[in-house]
């Protein structure tokens, strides 16, 4: 039974929209990267968002150690993370980038996971967010 409920369980990851299939590079810490991989972080939430593959899960697989920029979700619903790696926000705070004009806390600095108008989002996983 615990190896069916394994199966399922990697089933399940195996449609989600993981970074690393977005362009995200590991244990890269270098400015270049780190927007690289907020860009890819963005581009599995928006294929996760249209149901691409059948699944709204994005995912930060358990092998791998990732910088990023600060990232906007605004407007996403219906999506679940899973953060099974590690995350780390850059250490550059001169790129680190403001809230758009736009935003209800324009001129503050973003958060690294940065939510506006957002629902039904679900984060879980075995991994570490630093930043």
């Amino acid at each position: 039974m615990m190896k069916a409920i394994a199966l399922i369980a990697l089933l399940g990851i195996a449609t989600a929209h993981n970074i690393k299939d977005h362009g995200a590079i590991t244990d890269d810490f270098s400015d270049k990267a780190c927007i690289g991989n907020a860009a890819a972080f963005q581009s599995a939430i928006k294929a996760a968002q249209s149901g691409e593959k059948g699944d709204r899960t994005v995912y930060i697989d358990g092998d791998s150690h990732f910088c990023f920029m600060p990232s906007s979700l605004k407007d996403v619903h219906n999506v679940e993370f899973i953060i099974d790696g590690k995350v780390t926000a850059t250490s550059n705070n001169k790129i680190w980038p403001a809230r758009p004009s736009t935003s209800n806390h324009r001129g503050h600095s973003m958060a690294l996971f940065d939510i506006e108008d957002s629902s039904d989002l679900k984060f879980r996983g075995e991994g570490h967010i630093d930043g």
